[in-house]
């Protein structure tokens, strides 16, 4: 997995809301074997394979190099 996706999945599973989080719980109940981190992980890493996490935070237009400290773009996407 690339930095770019790693800080997606970090970005996503802090954005989640709490009731989300709740309902997955409530799942979990009903899974045997499965703990909340490793579902929300899974259900994270489906979305980012197909593409969900890059329509939430695109790439800067500027294709900047946002692992650079020193790169100010003056953008607003995510990863600035």
């Amino acid at each position: 997995m690339g930095r770019r996706s790693h800080y997606a999945i970090t970005k996503v599973s802090a954005d989640l809301p709490a009731a989300l989080v709740q309902q997955l719980d409530g799942w979990k109940g009903e899974i045997q074997g499965i703990n909340r981190s490793r579902l929300i992980s899974d259900l994270l890493r489906w979305a980012l394979d197909r593409g969900a996490v890059d329509e939430l935070y695109p790439e800067c237009e500027f294709d900047h190099k946002h692992a650079d400290a020193e790169a100010d773009c003056g953008c607003h996407c995510v990863t600035c």
